[in-house]
Parts: structure tokens; sequence; C-alpha cells
């Protein structure tokens, strides 16, 4: 379970969100110049955090190769 604010049409997490194991988070965005189309977009990294139980699955997470936002 987890509480997040959400923007119509994003995904919950896209700014910030909290859930039950104590996880918090909030998210700045920096536009980048060269984006990597082929990498999974940080929205969908940012909710996938909102699912985390424990350090390890946190770093797992953001420690996603291929990641879609920026070189």
């Amino acid at each position: 379970m987890f509480t997040a604010l959400c923007y119509a049409g994003l995904l919950p997490g896209y700014s910030m969100g909290f859930n039950l194991q104590g996880l918090v988070f909030t998210v700045n965005i920096i536009h980048a110049q060269h984006l990597n189309k082929n990498g999974i977009p940080r929205t969908f990294i940012a909710r996938a955090l909102l699912t985390a139980d424990n350090f390890q699955k946190i770093e797992s997470i953001l420690q996603c190769k291929g990641f879609g936002i920026a070189d």
C-alpha cells in the first residue's frame, strides 16, 4: 500500500510518494538534452519504487540498466 501525489494521466510516484515500509521520495525534474528512447522511462522507475519493501529492492530498482531519461 502506498500514497502518492498523482497528476491526471501520469503514474503514481511522478513527483512524490511513500509506502507502508517507510520509503519516502520526491522527484525533481531536470530535462536532458539527449534522451535514451530505448530505455525505461523514469515514471515507471518511480512507480516501481512504491513497491519496495527493503533497501536491496530500492537499489535494484534504481540501478535499472536501460533507464530511459538521459545519457
